[in-house]
């Protein structure tokens, strides 16, 4: 296509106004360049840096020269098709424009790259380089990736969109040649993303990108049912990808293991214990920094709060409905405001864990369980015994049967580290009630034994206990242990150890210490002398422990008979 010009020329004072249609080609772009004024201050401009045309593009442009043939403006619009901006291929460009005092002004322009399309504003200053984009539309970002500085390709390395680009506005600023000054503010609104592996329903966000500083100062994130929403901003190292600070405020109700992968493999680390059958709802403000080639945080600043319906586990073990408020300050976390259900009972607590100075984190907690259902409570810590050795779950026991209908209350506070179960130090109380507890086979020797005193019952009746403990490692102390029922107590001081399921007791026996008739009460007074002194040596494995008189009646009739104990009976045994 030839050339057209017109336009009128005033000879007298050296100006002109030209009119110009016609296509313009690279070659055309270095004539142009050439010709425009220029000086040390404004040298020439390489409009070939700027675009490398595959064919010519329609250009249809008014130039004026002012007096003295100095060049004062140019206007105009073009279409282009493929071409290579600085970098970043075009399938298709086009622009009105006006060139004037060194600045460039696109006022409506539309810039097509495969499957992305947006239109907008171009402005740019030729003596300084400095550009600004204003754009509107269906951007991919890995597009313009020539056109930014490291920290774009860097923030969008996470993201793909495998169906569609993003609905986004973008307003850029920065200077050709500096990518260290672009700035980036994006309004973006996309379905069907994936971050971080993560595939997600739909993501709007508000965005602004700096070198090394990625601010989001807005987002939401819907998968399924489920949402998050929230802010956080990240200062890269600007040697390498990774994170030096990491500031975020969020709520959320996704999937726990999903969360922190969205997060990263820091945060995935930590949730690692967490098991909920329900996600769980979140929420959470903090900072993160330092983040090291490995992935660990040196410093950590974290509030959260967590409510969940449903299974719950930390670590393995069951629990259900949990509620929280965590405080974490570097290796320290703090728990207030513990609720859960667990063996159908409902505990509440605090908890901390820390590192020692010998490296190792320890846990102490303070809390209480009440109206636990005892044959569960029983069931679900020999389960979790069990899964921690690497064994199959336990038959359910004879005992647990036998006290399936009693409840639990129990309190303890303790101090241990964390993840050994016979480290802690503690004190505690426990309170049972409801339980047929002198039918179970551990008393059952107990009663037989007791037959043979021709004490007339055949059973202890025994459906109550109290207790005050010390826990110590593997072993629990107890001091003040108390069994009663309708027709007898019995008093018990002793230990158990938790590793080996065995008893060591004293138990004092009063058959008659919770009667309360007339005829109860004075047969007790009868008796007292003989009860008072009788005491039962209990020793072995739980399910079938040894009975043993330590000061039954063959020790009280050589008493009376005046036996000095010389040459003293053996003891008698079941």
């Amino acid at each position: 296509m030839p050339w057209g010009v017109n336009g009128t020329v005033d000879l007298n004072n050296k100006s002109a106004r030209l009119n110009l249609a016609g296509l313009v080609s690279n070659a055309t772009f270095a004539l142009v360049a050439k010709a425009l004024p220029h000086n040390a201050d404004q040298p020439t401009l390489d409009l070939g840096r700027f675009a490398q045309l595959a064919a010519p593009l329609t250009l249809q442009a008014g130039v004026t020269f002012a007096e003295g043939w100095h060049f004062a403006r140019a206007e105009g619009w073009f279409t282009a098709g493929p071409a290579n901006a600085d970098g970043v291929a075009l399938e298709a460009a086009a622009a009105n424009f006006v060139f004037a005092d060194g600045r460039l002004v696109c006022p409506d322009a539309m810039l097509r790259t495969r499957d992305s399309m947006a239109r907008g504003s171009y402005e740019m200053d030729t003596a300084t380089n400095d550009y600004r984009f204003r754009l509107t539309g269906r951007l991919r970002p890995a597009n313009i990736d020539e056109w930014l500085s490291e920290s774009w390709p860097r923030f969008w390395n996470n993201f793909s969109f495998p169906v569609r680009p993003p609905e986004a506005s973008v307003d850029l600023r920065g200077r050709w040649g500096s990518p260290q000054l672009t700035t980036i503010h994006i309004a973006a609104d996309v379905t069907d993303a994936v971050v971080r592996g993560v595939t997600l329903d739909r993501v709007q966000a508000r965005v602004f990108l700096a070198d090394n500083w990625d601010d989001v100062r807005e987002f939401a994130i819907l998968r399924g049912a489920q949402t998050a929403h929230g802010t956080f901003a990240i200062t890269e190292k600007p040697e390498g990808d990774k994170w030096e600070r990491l500031e975020f405020a969020a709520t959320s109700d996704f999937d726990l293991d999903v969360a922190a992968k969205l997060i990263g493999s820091g945060a995935e680390k930590f949730v690692q214990p967490y098991r909920f059958a329900t996600p769980p709802h979140l929420t959470l403000s903090g900072t993160l920094d330092g983040q090291t080639a490995t992935d660990d945080w040196h410093q950590e600043r974290v509030d959260l709060a967590v409510d969940s319906a449903g299974d719950f586990a930390y670590d393995g073990f069951p629990m259900r409905d949990f509620a929280a408020q965590a405080r974490i300050r570097d290796d320290v976390v703090e728990l207030s405001g513990l609720k859960l259900h667990a063996a159908a009972g409902q505990a509440a607590g605090t908890a901390r864990i820390w590192t020692a100075p010998d490296g190792t984190r320890r846990l102490a907690f303070d809390g209480a369980l009440t109206g636990a259902n005892l044959g569960q409570a029983i069931r679900l810590i020999e389960n979790y015994r069990a899964a921690q050795r690497g064994e199959p779950a336990p038959m359910m026991s004879k005992f647990q049967q036998q006290v399936a209908a009693g409840k639990l209350d129990l309190a303890l506070a303790a101090e241990g580290v964390l993840g050994q179960n016979f480290s802690f130090l503690g004190k505690g109380t426990a309170a049972i009630t409801g339980a047929d507890l002198a039918q179970i086979n551990l008393f059952g020797l107990l009663s037989k034994l007791l037959d043979r005193m021709l004490l007339n019952f055949s059973s202890l009746s025994l459906d109550t206990l109290n207790a005050g403990f010390v826990l110590n490692g593997a072993k629990i102390s107890f001091a003040d242990l108390s069994l009663t029922g309708e027709r007898a107590r019995l008093d018990a001081r002793g230990d158990y150890q938790l590793a080996t399921d065995t008893l060591d007791f004293n138990l004092k026996v009063n058959p008659f210490g919770k009667t309360h008739t007339f005829v109860g009460n004075f047969f007790e007074v009868l008796t007292s002398p003989l009860t008072n002194v009788l005491e039962v040596k209990l020793k072995g494995p739980l399910e079938k422990p040894g009975w043993t008189f330590t000061n039954g009646p063959a020790n009280l009739l050589r008493s009376l008979g005046g036996d000095s104990g010389k040459n003293p009976a053996s003891p008698t045994k079941e």
